[in-house]
């Protein structure tokens, strides 16, 4: 029974996922390996591929699904010699292998080496919390605060991913955007480098959506929670590394001025940090426009390692 646990078929954790949330997208799919196995939470090396090492934490060499306290994530091991470790946060209600089927960025980043951690993140825009106003079906869905404090410390532990003195990066799209600038105004030693695509970072600015009214409650009952609490330009001062931002100017969902207004806010304040901003008018939204910038950001992510990292 216990190897049953540990190793199971790929439709038998398919029911298990969905037995375990609300907050997995249908999209989402388990990841496979050659024989149709997959491996789910709790490992210790048994299945002959992923194994404990010397210092007590699993080093998975095969896609890996992990429950940590209430959330889920997916960790895949890198195709060549490791380079470092990526944090890959999906769209509001995307799945979180979404990048992996909808583009070319998880096979592209792991050929280079990069391992990748995909959370479970459903409908999130990544907030601080989930306030009385809520909407009580969004609920279920993690907030920041589960990402920073409940999944990095716990996978940090038992499989050594987004080490202290790692070679880590952070990649969001659309409410992910947020999520990744968030992460790095909070834990500025972590990451090494952040690429932000199509970002709504400022919800002052987008008082009708009602996204953020379901989350925060309206505008004018509560302005602080939009202008303040949940808004990433204000904190601008406290990044350090690396960023790459990038919208479409003929967005039809998020105008591409958030990116534009969150850029000169952290020139600003960083006027010798490496910022770049690209602004493309092609008539590409969604994944189109986010796999024409996944190249330029594997660039900028190599760009910004300042020595090669040992094998973990």
């Amino acid at each position: 029974m216990n190897n049953f646990l540990r190793t199971v078929t790929l439709t038998s954790a398919l029911l298990w996922g969905l037995l375990l949330g609300g907050c997995a997208s249908d999209e989402g799919s388990y990841p496979e390996d050659q024989s149709g196995e997959i491996v789910v939470g709790e490992n210790d090396g048994s299945n002959g591929q992923n194994s404990v090492g010397e210092d007590g934490c699993i080093q998975f060499q095969r896609p890996v699904m992990e429950m940590i306290g209430e959330g889920l994530a997916e960790l895949q091991p890198a195709h060549t010699k490791y380079r470092g470790d990526i944090l890959v946060l999906p769209a509001w209600g995307d799945a979180r292998d979404s990048w992996c089927h909808r583009s070319n960025f998880c096979t592209l980043a792991r050929d280079k080496g990069y391992r990748l951690i995909l959370p479970d993140m459903g409908k999130s825009i990544y907030t601080s919390q989930h306030y009385p106003e809520t909407r009580s079906d969004w609920r279920a869905f993690p907030t920041y605060t589960w990402l920073r404090d409940t999944l990095i410390p716990g996978l940090q532990e038992k499989y050594c991913v987004l080490q202290e003195d790692g070679n880590n990066f952070v990649i969001g799209m659309s409410a992910g955007a947020r999520g990744a600038m968030r992460l790095i105004q909070d834990l500025p030693d972590l990451f090494v480098g952040a690429a932000a695509l199509s970002g709504d970072f400022d919800p002052g600015q987008m008082k009708g959506d009602n996204i953020y009214r379901g989350f925060l409650g309206n505008y004018d009952e509560f302005p602080e929670r939009w202008q303040v609490n949940e808004n990433l330009t204000s904190g601008v001062e406290r990044i350090r590394i690396p960023v790459f931002l990038a919208h479409g100017k003929e967005d039809p969902l998020v105008s591409y001025t958030q990116s534009e207004q969150f850029y000169a806010a952290l020139h600003e304040a960083h006027p010798d940090l490496d910022v770049q901003l690209h602004l493309v008018n092609a008539q590409m939204d969604g994944y189109d426009f986010w796999n024409s910038q996944i190249k330029p950001i594997l660039a900028f992510f190599d760009a910004s390692q300042a020595v090669p990292p040992e094998s973990p």
